[in-house]
């Protein structure tokens, strides 16, 4: 009688995301786990192809990155986002700045009317 039973070929023993295995029946009759690839995941970038680690490696240059700010590593809209936040951010110190400079100008231009409200009753 056949032997049904087999044995994982790796020492852990847990059904785990890393750890599967397909048992697979050889010409000879004889039952074997073979290891199972992990599948890649969906498109996170436009542009770039998806792929495992090792084979991402292999591919050619073009196919890994896109010829923009970030390209390869954030998508479009993030990229979008990213340069307005640095825009507004810039915005926003230039016009604390000017602010800031105004509020010294109307403290000296008050200073000045004040001087001359006190000569002018001398």
């Amino acid at each position: 009688m056949l032997e049904r039973r087999i044995t994982y070929r790796r020492k852990s023993s847990y059904r785990t995301r890393s750890n599967n295995f397909k048992p697979v029946k050889t010409p000879g009759g004889k039952l074997v786990m073979h290891l199972l690839k992990k599948h890649t995941k969906g498109t996170q970038m436009q542009g770039v192809k998806v792929a495992r680690p090792h084979d991402f490696k292999r591919l050619t240059a073009s196919k890994r990155s896109v010829s923009r700010a970030y390209g390869g590593n954030l998508n479009a809209t993030e990229v979008k986002e990213k340069i307005m936040r640095a825009f507004l951010i810039d915005e926003f110190k230039y016009f604390k700045k000017m602010s800031s400079l105004q509020g010294t100008q109307d403290k000296k231009d008050k200073k000045k009317k004040t001087g001359d409200k006190k000569k002018a009753k001398k």
